[in-house]
C-alpha cells in the first residue's frame, strides 16, 4: 500500500489503523514455512518497511504509535530469522 489517508482535520488514525493492518497482514504472509530466512528479510527490508516508511513525513503519527505499527512485522522478521524464539 502507498498512499495516505488524513481526515480534513489532521487527523491519522485511519493512517494508523491501515499502516498496521499492512504490516500484520504482511507478518501472516511471512510466517508462511515456504520462504526462507533469506526471502523473509529481504521482503521485509525491501517491501513491507518501505510501504510503512513511505507515508511517514507526512503524517502525524507519534512515535509510540510508528514502534507499535512496525513492532508485529520486526517481531514475525526476528522469529523467522533465529534471533527471536
Amino acid at each position: 500500500m502507498l498512499g495516505f489517508y488524513v481526515a480534513p482535520d489532521g487527523n491519522c488514525t485511519d493512517q494508523d489503523s491501515r499502516l498496521r493492518k499492512s504490516s500484520e497482514d504482511w507478518s501472516n504472509k511471512a510466517k508462511d514455512k515456504r520462504l526462507g530466512s533469506h526471502e523473509v528479510l529481504m521482503s521485509y527490508n525491501q517491501g513491507i518497511m518501505k510501504s510503512l516508511e513511505f507515508p511517514l513525513g507526512a503524517s502525524l503519527l507519534n512515535e509510540m504509535q510508528c514502534t507499535s505499527i512496525q513492532s508485529t512485522a520486526l517481531a514475525c522478521c526476528l522469529q523467522r530469522n533465529g534471533v527471536l524464539s
